[in-house]
């Protein structure tokens, strides 16, 4: 049994304005993506599935290749729906098992502490 987690961080910053979508903004010096990755991994996340915003894939698909760990991108759709789907579609195509599980990790809905907000 393998644990999936697709993490959907496809969107373009728009609402939370600054320019940088908050997916990608640093926080204790590496970008917010970064840590719920690591922090799935640590839980057990045996499969990982990043949906990122189109203008953003290419980029992030290479960065992402230097992790010690595989990580598949997806372009995410124009709802949040559609971007969950679009992993779902590719988890799909690589083979799983009924006995997976999937976890969705929305990056949109993250809580960060105080401390940890100030910590950089």
């Amino acid at each position: 049994m393998e644990k999936i987690a697709i993490v959907v961080a496809g969107g373009s910053g728009r609402r939370a304005g600054g320019g940088v979508p908050k997916q990608f903004r640093l926080l204790a010096g590496k970008p917010v993506l970064m840590h719920s990755l690591e922090t799935l991994r640590r839980s057990g996340a045996t499969r990982l599935v990043v949906v990122l915003h189109p203008d953003y894939l290419e980029e992030w698909r290479e960065r992402l290749t230097s992790l010690p760990y595989p990580v598949t991108t997806v372009a995410g759709g124009e709802s949040r729906p559609e971007s969950v789907r679009n992993a779902l579609c590719e988890i799909k195509r690589q083979g799983y098992d009924y006995d997976d599980l999937i976890a969705i990790h929305d990056l949109s809905l993250i809580h960060i502490s105080e401390p940890t907000r100030h910590a950089q």
